[in-house]
């Protein structure tokens, strides 16, 4: 099979029908058949039915059908179906229904449905619904829904729901974060970081403390310091929750919500003028969280000392006077 250079779709189709090979570099190509094509640069590839796509560089593919795909370096690649995909170098591959993936150096699956993933080198894999993973040396694991694991070697897996399925030997270790029976042989190593309490939370977040072990905690207001609920946040002062609820059940609402940092709690953010909050918070004014919650980066507690209110945008920000000093008579935040 010769291979040629094509620089459009029409070029494409008319080596395709002559059973040459087709070689893009740059712009949008759709393929069907069982067409072949090889793709890099900045190219981007539609490929359905049977055909093969090896893909280079920065090249996009979407794969549908029994497409097979051949990825290295930066490309990326986004199948479905019951495509093939196989991944080295740094390719990021997002995977659903029947797909299967091979994947090794520094690539990285997302994968959901009934997708089937093989891992090696250091391979990343984020697993979700009924995916399969069987992962070897270096690879990382993140698990969730009812996917099954296998693990080899020196593979690490995340387990973040209480239906997924690991089997683990050689030098492997699982990290749970929920409790799951793990069939594993003397060398694994499982470390459990199932949240059952405050403490906990608070190691596997990474919360500070004050000197006097206050949890030092984060959250987002908007810019006349108050909550989308109209709690107000003043630097200096103590603020409690009106509709305290103490059942150990409930995980939203009935009190105040913070997170151990700025970045957790981003994703409540309530516009892009927001201001930042710091708290101290004692541990046993807070709900102990547990391993069903939804929202595991918050907490949930009665009361709380506003350490400071301030715009991270701007360090210099006089809206809100910083009450460090005032606090230190309570106990400064440790580094």
């Amino acid at each position: 099979m010769e291979w040629i250079e094509c620089a459009t779709q029409e070029e494409l189709d008319r080596e395709v029908a002559a059973g040459n090979g087709a070689i893009v570099s740059q712009g949008h190509f759709v393929v069907g058949g069982s067409a072949n094509v090889r793709a890099w640069d900045s190219a981007t590839v539609e490929a359905s039915d049977s055909a093969t796509v090896r893909a280079w560089d920065s090249a996009t593919v979407r794969a549908w059908d029994s497409a097979t795909v051949r990825a290295w370096d930066s490309a990326t690649v986004r199948a479905w179906d019951s495509a093939t995909v196989e991944a080295s170098g740094s390719v990021t591959v997002e995977a659903s229904d029947s797909v299967t993936v091979e994947a090794s150096g520094s690539a990285t699956v997302e994968a959901s449905g009934s997708v089937t993933v093989e891992a090696w080198d250091f391979a990343t894999v984020k697993a979700s619904d009924s995916v399969t993973v069987e992962a070897s040396d270096s690879t990382t694991v993140q698990a969730w829904g009812s996917a099954i694991v296998y693990l080899f070697a020196r593979a690490v897996a995340r387990i973040m729901s209480s239906a997924v399925a690991v089997h683990a030997k050689g030098g492997a270790m699982v990290i749970l974060h929920v409790p799951v029976d793990v069939v594993a042989t003397e060398t694994v190593t499982v470390i459990d970081r199932v949240i059952r309490s405050v403490e906990t939370w608070a190691m596997v977040y990474g919360a500070k403390r004050t000197q006097d072990d206050r949890l030092v905690l984060f959250k987002w207001v908007q810019t006349d310091g108050t909550s989308g609920y109209g709690t107000q946040y003043i630097a200096g002062e103590v603020v409690t929750a009106n509709d305290w609820d103490s059942d150990p059940e409930r995980e939203c609402g009935g009190g105040l919500h913070a997170c151990a940092s700025l970045a957790d709690a981003r994703k409540y953010k309530p516009s892009e003028e927001a201001l930042a909050v710091e708290l101290w918070v004692d541990p046993a004014d807070c709900r102990v969280p547990l391993p069903t919650d939804t929202m595991p980066e918050k907490i949930r507690f009665c009361t709380a000392y506003v350490a400071r209110v301030w715009n991270p945008e701007n360090e210099s920000s006089k809206l809100f006077d910083d009450s460090r000093e005032e606090g230190k008579k309570e106990g400064e935040a440790d580094d």
